[in-house]
């Protein structure tokens, strides 16, 4: 994956060396004209160059590029306009008008910024779903992983047994939490902390009651859960 960035670098200075070799090899009339369409497309590509590096800083890489196809395709729609514009503006540069010119790279950055900016927000929106998703699988997930914990220590095969099957109910429950199950969850918390304090200490009838209520507590969330549906 960390090859992908170093690719698209490269292929950007390549089009900087080849643009740049068109420009200045090809008898252009180089007046107002040709200066601002060659200006603006360097701008595009330094404008690319920093986008790929702003990406290419970020921690999670598969996320990132995942993110990123959206401004991918935004960003090479972009160049290959505004290459075309530069070619047209520089070849009859010197019968098109400086203010035609100068409109259509603006309107070119223009509608690439403000197309960045709208992609931007809803990749804020998916990351801000996400983390509020992940806060709410968050309990199921601590709750099995401590009944896990607990299986080990236990040597009553009765009690194992029924840790076991809550472990699998909690498994199967919904992930999703909502502030209408928080005084449920909150019940099923402490529940799981005392049977943890029995089964540590020892008492295998007091972790079977326990386990039994814990187990009615998340068959009645499952049941609120799919009334909130």
């Amino acid at each position: 994956m960390k090859r992908v960035p170093i690719t698209l670098f490269a292929v950007l200075v390549l089009l900087a060396v080849l643009f740049c070799t068109a420009a200045w090899g090809i008898p252009f009339t180089r007046n107002d004209v040709f200066w601002t369409s060659f200006v603006f497309s360097l701008l595009a590509l330094v404008l690319e160059g920093g986008l790929l590096w702003g990406e290419v800083r970020k921690a999670n890489m598969v996320k990132a590029w995942f993110f990123t196809y959206p401004v991918f395709y935004l960003s090479l729609g972009y160049l290959v306009l505004q290459f075309l514009s530069a070619g047209v503006f520089m070849t009859f540069s010197t019968h098109a008008p400086l203010w035609a010119a100068f409109f259509v790279n603006v309107l070119l950055l223009g509608t690439y910024g403000i197309s960045l900016l709208l992609t931007n927000l809803g990749r804020q929106e998916v990351t801000r779903l996400e983390n509020r998703v992940q806060q709410k699988v968050r309990f199921l997930r601590g709750l099995r992983a401590e009944l896990e914990s607990l299986l080990p220590q236990v040597e009553d095969g009765e009690l194992k047994n029924v840790l076991r099957k809550l472990s699998e109910l909690v498994l199967y429950s919904d992930p999703m939490s909502s502030d209408a199950l928080r005084p449920l969850e909150e019940k099923i918390q402490a529940t799981v902390e005392q049977l943890h304090a029995t089964v540590v200490g020892g008492d295998s009838s007091a972790a079977l009651a326990l386990s039994v209520q814990m187990q009615e507590l998340m068959e009645q969330r499952n049941r609120h859960c799919l009334q909130e549906k």
